[in-house]
């Protein structure tokens, strides 16, 4: 019989860990938000290791509780056990982009070695929403004069999750009038929620009125927590001009009265923009007012006007047969304007009378002061011949017939 062989074998004990940890999650966007993270620790050698340990760590600055330091082993080839932790959101996590977090895991090899995992890291972006929002508003929604002060408010609000830094306000000035600001001196940090206010006064000016209103635009920026800059909307506040279109047409006469055929009328035509609105366009039509000769600068007023001020021309009329026959002599004039804005101003009128006066000896030829030498030299002979008689009558001879 022959010996019997046998054949003997030795193990290779493989010692190994890997630990696993996965969030409930795949972004966050809130403060507040919980994030749920699930940790498994396998046993992926061939001995059964004990004493296992999973350590993990908090992630930031929130609210963090976990249940891993109970697990309990041994833990067998290819089993595992579970822990669970949760991390509750701040804003740091969310101006940070993302959350990181680290787990580590060991256990003990039978023979007494310390057997480790690979460290377990997670990373849950945030979704970072950035929005910024400029309010702007005027105090007093219409003006109608020169000079009438405009007051706004702007307000910038951090409407995303979030932090903003370097917030400003760019301001443009609305017109050429007068404006002051304070909002150049703003720069602040924006919490999600934040806002940041300024304000502001311009003063109209007469192209504001013709203008019709008066528009100021301004937008806002900030940075994000990368300092790249992120404008805000253009935001608008308009105040409406009210224009009040009028004219004023004044026509007089230098003559109150005329008497004869040839009298001269000198008349002045004046014209006024009693309203608050530039005029681009003014037209005075002046007619003769009657069929004498008729001459009138009219026709060369200039075309613009300003609010208060006055354009003049001037007319003369001379009298005919015609006019002494009617009594009366009526000159007549209107003017039509066009504002500034496009609108057209209807016909305004204005008329002045000049009456026919009593006639004079001028139109034979004698004036007043001849006419009283006559009836003076009359008076003075017609006395002279009365003394001449009487003094015949006192000195005349006796009669004759009574002398005998």
């Amino acid at each position: 019989h022959s010996p019997t062989a046998r054949a003997e074998s030795t193990a290779i004990a493989r010692q190994a860990l890997a630990l696993s940890k996965t969030p409930n999650v795949t972004a966050f966007a809130a403060v507040g938000d919980v994030i749920e993270y699930t940790l498994e620790l396998t046993n992926k050698g061939n001995v059964t290791l004990s004493s296992p340990e999973i350590v993990d760590n908090n992630p930031g600055a929130g609210t963090f509780s976990t249940d891993c330091g109970k697990i309990v082993g041994p833990i067998a080839p290819a089993r595992s056990v579970l822990c669970s932790a949760s991390y509750t959101v701040t804003q740091a996590d969310i101006d940070a982009g993302s959350l990181k977090n680290t787990a580590n895991a060991k256990a003990i090899a039978p023979n007494a070695d310390e057997v480790t995992a690979p460290s377990a890291i997670v990373v849950t972006p945030a979704k970072q929403l950035i929005s910024l929002t400029l309010a702007k508003s005027v105090t007093e929604p219409s003006f109608d004069v020169v000079g009438a002060d405009l007051h706004y408010t702007l307000t910038l609000t951090n409407d995303g999750n979030t932090t903003l830094t370097a917030a400003k306000v760019a301001d443009a000035v609305p017109g050429t009038g007068g404006y002051v600001s304070d909002c150049a001196a703003v720069t602040a940090m924006l919490l999600p929620g934040g806002s940041v206010s300024c304000s502001a006064t311009y003063t109209t000016t007469q192209a504001d009125i013709d203008a019709g209103k008066v528009t100021n635009h301004a937008q806002g920026s900030a940075d994000d927590p990368s300092a790249n800059p992120h404008p805000s909307n253009n935001a608008t506040a308009t105040s409406l001009a009210r224009q009040l279109p009028t004219l004023g047409l004044v026509k007089t006469a230098a003559e109150t009265n005329y008497h004869v055929v040839g009298d001269m009328l000198h008349f002045t035509i004046t014209l006024t923009n009693t309203g608050n609105v530039s005029f681009t366009s003014t037209t005075i039509s002046d007619s003769a007012p009657g069929d004498g000769a008729f001459t009138s600068t009219c026709a060369t007023v200039a075309s613009e006007l300003a609010p208060g001020a006055s354009r003049v021309c001037h007319a003369n009329y001379t009298i005919t047969a015609s006019d002494i026959a009617i009594g009366d002599s009526t000159n007549e004039a209107s003017a039509t304007a066009i504002s500034a804005g496009g609108a057209v101003l209807g016909a305004v009128d204005a008329q002045v009378s000049v009456a026919r006066g009593a006639s004079t000896l001028a139109v034979t030829g004698f004036g007043i002061l001849p006419l009283a030498l006559i009836s003076i030299a009359m008076l003075f002979g017609g006395g002279l011949a009365l003394r001449f008689r009487r003094g015949r009558a006192f000195h005349r001879p006796p009669d004759s017939s009574s002398a005998s």
